[in-house]
């Protein structure tokens, strides 16, 4: 299956930058069962100077965000072992994350209303809008 993808509902994004040591660095935490989403966001964000990290489900997640301290969060919705927005009500009931932000991306209908906090959502299949047979 082709997955088609979509910049434009990301465009403008600056997460706040945390500091370290004398440089900030801005890292966004890619969560999604779909590895070829992850794969694509990540070359996305990190052509575009961000850090990455990287995790297929909420039970994975919730791990490499209390290592890596990402500055955003994109999170698919289904995934298998936890769902997107019990794995963000678990991180932000730490202190650490209560006001990190999340962009949701997912195929279902309402996702809008699964986490409320959410700065954005993207609907899938995500789609680049440009025509794929001219070159």
């Amino acid at each position: 299956m082709q997955v088609k993808y979509t910049l434009q509902a990301l465009r403008g994004f600056s997460p706040i930058p945390r500091t370290i040591g004398n440089a900030h660095a801005e890292e966004i935490m890619v969560v999604d069962d779909d590895p070829d989403i992850v794969d694509y966001l990540v070359n996305v964000f990190e052509d575009h100077g961000y850090d990455t990290c990287r995790a297929s489900d909420g039970v994975s997640a919730f791990d490499v965000a209390m290592t890596e301290k990402p500055d955003l969060i994109t999170l698919d919705i289904e995934m298998p072992h936890e769902w997107g927005p019990r794995f963000y009500r678990r991180l932000t009931n730490e202190e650490e994350f209560s006001d990190i932000p999340v962009i949701v991306i997912s195929g279902l209908s309402g996702i809008h209303l699964a986490i409320r906090r959410a700065v954005a959502t993207i609907k899938k299949p995500l789609t680049c809008g440009c025509d794929p047979d001219s070159s």
